[in-house]
C-alpha cells in the first residue's frame, strides 16, 4: 500500500504489506473452472463473482467467457425478459438491485 504525497511529481511513501484473505479469489477460480468444465454448450457465457463482503472495500473481480451471438435470437424477447426480471426481480433468489 502506498500513500500519495504529491499528485503532481507522483510523490508516494510505502505503507508496507497489509495481509489479505485471498479465499474469494480462489473461490472465483474453481467456480469459474466448474462451470466451465460442466457447460455442455460453448456458446453460453459464464460468469463467476464474489457477491458477499462484510467490507464493502473489498473488490474482487469476476471471471467470465462472454456469450457467442445467436442468429436466432430475438431482441424483442430479451426486452421482455429484462422487463420481467425488473418488475419482478425479488423473486430471484437474493440478488440485490443497485439501488436497494
Amino acid at each position: 500500500m502506498a500513500k500519495v504525497i504529491d499528485v503532481d511529481s507522483g510523490a508516494i511513501e510505502l505503507l508496507g504489506n497489509e495481509k489479505k484473505d485471498m479465499m474469494p479469489a480462489d473461490l472465483i477460480q474453481r467456480s469459474f473452472g466448474r462451470l466451465k468444465a460442466h457447460s455442455l454448450e460453448e456458446n453460453l457465457g459464464l460468469l463467476s463473482c464474489y457477491m458477499e463482503s462484510e467490507n464493502n472495500n473489498d473488490i474482487w473481480s469476476p471471471m467470465g467467457q462472454t456469450a457467442k451471438f445467436n442468429n436466432q435470437s430475438s431482441l424483442q424477447t430479451f426486452e421482455r425478459i429484462a422487463d420481467y426480471y425488473y418488475e419482478n426481480y425479488k423473486f430471484f433468489l437474493d440478488t440485490k438491485r443497485y439501488n436497494d
